[in-house]
């Protein structure tokens, strides 16, 4: 099966999950945009970017809910406190957008092939026209709510590789703010010391 059909066929299927992005008023612009891979197992299952365990991560390093009692708080995800609290994303304008919204790695009990050549695309962050052309044509679509002000929050090589591969990012016709961090599975946002600074600078834009 080629990678395109792969992406058809989930997308098809379902086995897909879209970009969380919450916009209160039109003319909305965002303040914090993440971009990342692609969803995984807990991601399709609960409908949103980031609610595996590395959202899981993500929600207790950034510490962004006050009631800590609650069943969120205790088992919560990024996306899953995003998804459930509307209005803390539109008066903040943050957004979740991965390069792919079909996963990427084999997340079994597939009723297709899942493509090989998937692997050595992610481990070597190869460029892939079908997975580039979807995500530029869908990325364009956001491109007039960033702004100088907008900080990017690019999480893993992967993610990177793909979005300084969009014409506008690399030709410097889109301007923004950045912050470099890694894919947050295992814990790496805190465990990569060279990452500390950024990780400082993401906690206190999330106040």
């Amino acid at each position: 099966m080629s990678l395109k059909q792969y992406i058809e066929n989930c997308s098809n299927n379902g086995i897909k999950v879209d970009d969380l992005i919450f916009k209160k008023n039109e003319n909305d612009k965002f303040y914090l945009l993440f971009i990342l891979e692609s969803p995984h197992t807990e991601e399709i299952k609960e409908g949103v970017p980031l609610a595996g365990k590395s959202g899981k991560s993500v929600y207790n390093i950034l510490n962004i809910d006050d009631n800590k009692n609650s069943e969120l708080s205790r088992t919560g995800s990024f996306g899953k406190f995003l998804s459930e609290n509307k209005c803390y994303v539109e008066e903040r304008r943050i957004g979740i957008v991965n390069v792919s919204n079909v996963p990427l790695q084999n997340i079994g009990n597939l009723d297709f092939e899942f493509p090989k050549e998937l692997v050595d695309i992610r481990e070597k962050q190869k460029l892939d026209d079908d997975i580039f052309e979807i995500f530029k044509e869908k990325f364009f679509k956001i491109c007039s709510d960033i702004t100088e002000d907008t900080c990017v929050v690019i999480c893993g090589n992967f993610a990177q590789r793909y979005f300084k591969e969009l014409p506008i990012v690399k030709d410097g016709t889109l301007k923004y703010k950045e912050i470099k961090l890694p894919h947050p599975s295992r814990n790496s946002w805190e465990m990569i010391d060279k990452y500390k600074d950024g990780l400082q600078k993401l906690k206190s834009l999330m106040q």
